[in-house]
């Protein structure tokens, strides 16, 4: 779902390359790519996610409906064509889910992982003896 989103905002060949690379992209970074980003310095964001609030507000309320069913449509037809296994997860229903926090059981002194009730999975890495680095003990952690 999450490649779908991205390619249909990005484009697909931008899309993919954020999702896949793993690479840090700043605003300008991505404005480049795509041209149709609006990129703010870090403290003008709220001012400029108010400004485009307020052009959207003036726009007449039957072309904001038919955007939005248009872009609703268009990311469901593209979620449609993705294979089945990749969208039709059954999530544990609330009641089997647990109640408090828990360990997931991992290999590694240096990396731990927690799953959260919510379905949130916090994975920590750190190996404070090598003060963060990558030591044989983190990258043995990671595979």
């Amino acid at each position: 779902m999450a490649a779908t989103i991205f390619t249909h905002g990005f484009g697909n060949d931008a899309g993919r390359a954020i999702l896949l690379s793993g690479a840090d992209y700043r605003g300008v970074d991505l404005q480049q790519r795509v041209g149709t980003l609006i990129v703010e310095e870090h403290d003008h964001v709220l001012a400029a996610a108010v400004k485009v609030a307020e052009s959207w507000a003036r726009l007449p309320r039957a072309t904001l409906a038919s955007w939005k069913k248009y872009t609703a449509t268009t990311i469901e037809e593209k979620r449609r064509r993705l294979p089945a296994a990749a969208w039709e997860q059954k999530d544990d229903p609330p009641e089997k889910r647990p109640a408090a926090p828990a360990s997931i059981p991992l290999r590694s002194k240096v990396i731990t992982a927690t799953a959260h009730p919510e379905g949130i999975v916090v994975v920590k890495m750190e190996d404070r003896k090598a003060k963060n680095m990558f030591s044989e003990a983190f990258i043995d952690g990671i595979t």
